[in-house]
């Protein structure tokens, strides 16, 4: 325990965060609270920068009571980071635990099994932001938009319905 830190990173409130994804995926942990899921936010997890730290996020987890049926993973190298934790650990995907990642990077389709995604257009984000800074860029004063890009959830089979529980 050290110096009376607590082991897990705190979690910030989704408004807090600085990007509008993170914000939007924060609400998520908001609507699990309101469809009756206890203090869903206690499974938020920052700090997944390298396998050793993936490892030990994953690792603390799992080891929450009750412990997560599913984890979503913010990105895609988090994703396969946990997915790498996750066969390190001997747990098998979806049997004893499902896993989401974000975007469609191809590992996820090589991997047994193939990982549910939510897939972003990068290449359609990339090219809005590139359009809006060279706008700025050439002096154009561009009004504070919101935009939005279509995102997809890609079903592979990672997911499944949670194991049972046996109650010790």
């Amino acid at each position: 325990m050290g110096h009376g830190r607590r082991r897990r990173a705190a979690y910030r409130q989704p408004r807090t965060f600085q990007l509008r994804s993170a914000r939007a995926r924060g609400r998520g942990i908001e609507a699990q609270a309101a469809a009756g899921i206890e203090d869903p936010q206690r499974y938020i997890r920052l700090g997944a920068t390298d396998q050793a730290r993936t490892d030990a996020v994953v690792k603390h987890l799992l080891q929450e009571m009750p412990a997560p049926t599913a984890l979503v993973a913010s990105d895609s190298l988090v994703g396969l980071r946990v997915f790498k934790s996750l066969q390190a650990i001997g747990l098998s995907i979806p049997d004893d635990i499902s896993m989401i990642s974000f975007l469609d990077a191809d590992w996820t389709t090589v991997t047994t099994p193939p990982i549910t995604v939510v897939d972003q257009p990068v290449y359609e984000m990339g090219k809005k932001a590139a359009e809006r800074l060279i706008s700025r860029l050439n002096g154009k004063d561009m009004p504070v938009e919101r935009t939005a890009v279509k995102t997809s959830l890609i079903k592979r089979g990672s997911v499944a319905s949670p194991p049972h529980s046996s109650e010790q």
